[in-house]
């Protein structure tokens, strides 16, 4: 099974996966919500919550792809993203990639 990277090349592009705290990664997003993640276009940067370490491992994979796929969303000039086919297509990227050889 594949492990979460700490960096990845996404169109010419360096981008680093952060650990924060969910309450540091609602200050970022500026949100008021609960979140595990978050996608930071112009930093380059995926956060993932260390609180994700009390959860099963697939649920953070899951939260890794579905940041992911807005990366590739951002990468790719869409700026506003539907959360649902986010983690629609996030669920499939990791079903896909835990099945490979």
């Amino acid at each position: 099974m594949m492990e979460i990277p700490s960096y990845f090349r996404l169109v010419n592009r360096d981008w680093t996966v952060l650990y924060e705290s969910e309450a540091r990664i609602r200050e970022l997003s500026e949100e008021d919500e609960e979140t595990h993640g978050l996608c930071d276009p112009v930093k380059a940067v995926i956060y993932l919550a260390r609180e994700l370490d009390q959860y099963p491992l697939a649920y953070k994979r899951h939260c890794f792809w579905h940041e992911f796929v807005h990366a590739i969303k951002f990468a790719n000039g869409e700026d506003n993203h539907d959360e649902e086919v986010v983690d629609r297509v996030a669920g499939m990227i990791q079903q896909a990639v835990e099945s490979f050889n």
